[in-house]
């Protein structure tokens, strides 16, 4: 029963999660229409880290479902990234020192991957 419980007590948070994704969807398409470059880069960076989070979810799904309140904790750290601008930091201090290092290399097995793209 307890599991049973857990699971149905995931499911707002989980909309939540998915709710503020949206929201953070149509900030992107508020930059992109604006003139101001500060908030593309905002958004840019935003959905970088996401997608290396969401990457990330598919390997650990299986622990994260015995992880108590992971979607809540979900939630919270997806408004950081957005609204504190948790996602430059992360970017600043861990995602662009690695890319840099890794540039040529990465480049070359991405280049064949889209180059009909």
């Amino acid at each position: 029963m307890g599991l049973l419980t857990g699971m149905i007590h995931k499911w707002p948070a989980e909309f939540l999660c998915k709710s503020w994704l949206v929201v953070c969807g149509y900030k992107s398409f508020k930059a992109i229409e604006s003139t101001d470059k500060c908030d593309d880069t905002q958004w840019l960076t935003f959905w970088m880290v996401m997608s290396l989070v969401q990457f990330a979810e598919f390997w650990t799904d299986i622990l994260r479902k015995f992880v108590p309140y992971y979607n809540e904790a979900k939630l919270a750290f997806i408004v950081w990234l957005s609204l504190m601008k948790g996602a430059h930091m992360i970017y600043d201090k861990a995602l662009r020192p690695f890319l840099k290092e890794k540039e040529q290399h990465i480049d070359q097995h991405v280049a064949p991957l889209t180059e009909k793209m």
